[in-house]
């Protein structure tokens, strides 16, 4: 039995920050094949907030020998508030003047990739394979005892580093651990030896902003002063459609399970009920066809702002009957 996985030109296939989703549950489901029978998740605590800026620096530049490139990063990572005495305890969320890279910045990948391929490279051996996406990490082994000792290499690792991460027993709820065969929730899935699919979390979280979105359209309906281009009836149908395709894309490497047409029906339900409020709004306002209209969706040749080249006057200013 070859642990970990390897490619066909033999490379060990470690986790890439920067790989899809999908990569890492293929390799996983690979390894549950070749005789991981025990599974244990983490999260990385505060991982962006606690890179060392320097450090990283500092290897890139051994890479990459030019100081143009790491003045350029470091100036770019480089977080100044202006506000910082005002922030209380939620400073400790945020980069500090040499620690910590803000999160949703376009390098904070890169950076924690440069910081953590070391830790990659040192938790993948014959009996164990570690797959890490950016702050989360999977370890798979034959056997409890194996994982076990590899999570506590884990943590001595990441420690090096000035980092910390959950354990199964803290009650976090962000570490866990058990058979393979049973089933395990990672990255939004839930990953079995013959199913992957996603989690009961994932699909509840999914279905309460798809419910958000619709009560606040139908509650649109409802103002005095008219609902806005964006709250209309086709525009709140277009928006839920392209979440429900996005969600669903996100997943598109999962098996067809029963988990997709159960949201569909959970999705249908909730349509169901914002239509029906739509159109008793509707009814609503029979006299106003500009009321219908904006309640549609349809632009009003009206509604459009002018700047007209020529001051208007009487006749150009005419209304016609009827509107």
């Amino acid at each position: 039995m070859q642990h970990p996985p390897r490619d066909p030109a033999g490379n060990v296939l470690t986790s890439a920050p920067i790989c899809p989703v999908a990569g890492v549950h293929s390799t996983a489901c690979i390894a549950i094949k070749e005789g991981s029978t025990y599974f244990l998740c983490s999260d990385i605590k505060g991982f962006f907030t606690r890179i060392p800026r320097d450090d990283v620096l500092d290897k890139l530049h051994e890479l990459l020998p030019d100081t143009s490139l790491t003045e350029l990063l470091g100036n770019a990572t480089n977080l100044e508030i202006e506000n910082i005495s005002e922030l209380g305890d939620y400073r400790a969320l945020l980069p500090s003047e040499h620690e910590g890279v803000a999160q949703g910045c376009c390098l904070s990948p890169l950076f924690g990739n440069i910081l953590m391929h070391s830790f990659d490279a040192s938790m993948n051996t014959d009996t164990i394979t570690t797959l890490r996406y950016i702050d989360d990490f999977l370890i798979l082994g034959s056997r409890k005892e194996e994982v076990a000792r590899a999570f506590r290499t884990a943590r001595a690792l990441l420690g090096k580093l000035g980092l910390d991460t959950y354990r199964p027993e803290d009650g976090s709820g962000k570490a866990a651990e058990g058979p393979t065969k049973k089933g395990f929730d990672h990255l939004g899935c839930t990953v079995s030896p013959t199913i992957i699919q996603p989690s009961k979390k994932a699909r509840k979280s999914f279905e309460e902003k798809v419910e958000k979105r619709l009560r606040n359209a139908a509650q649109k309906l409802r103002q005095t002063e008219g609902v806005e281009y964006e709250h209309s009836f086709i525009m709140t149908l277009y928006y839920v459609s392209n979440m429900v395709k996005s969600w669903s894309a996100q997943y598109s490497f999962c098996n067809p399970t029963d988990a997709f047409y159960s949201m569909d029906i959970r999705v249908d339900k909730l349509l169901k009920k914002y239509i029906n409020s739509f159109f008793a709004e509707y009814r609503k306002h029979k006299t106003s066809p500009k009321a219908r209209r904006r309640l549609l969706g349809v632009w009003l040749a009206t509604d459009v702002e002018r700047s007209p080249l020529l001051p208007l006057s009487e006749d150009t200013d005419r209304k016609p009957s009827g509107s």
